[in-house]
């Protein structure tokens, strides 16, 4: 949630993400999703 909601000293918002929802975080699939939003989309240009 960092490109959405910056994160402030003492807060990290996506714990509160993960905790409302009662799942533990998945990296592998997180790093994932984070990667594919970053990158350039070429049909964008």
């Amino acid at each position: 949630m960092q490109w959405n909601f910056p994160d402030y000293p003492g807060q990290v918002r996506d714990d509160e993400f993960f905790a409302a929802y009662g799942v533990a975080p998945d990296p592998a699939r997180i790093d994932y999703y984070r990667r594919l939003w970053q990158a350039e989309d070429d049909s964008s240009r």
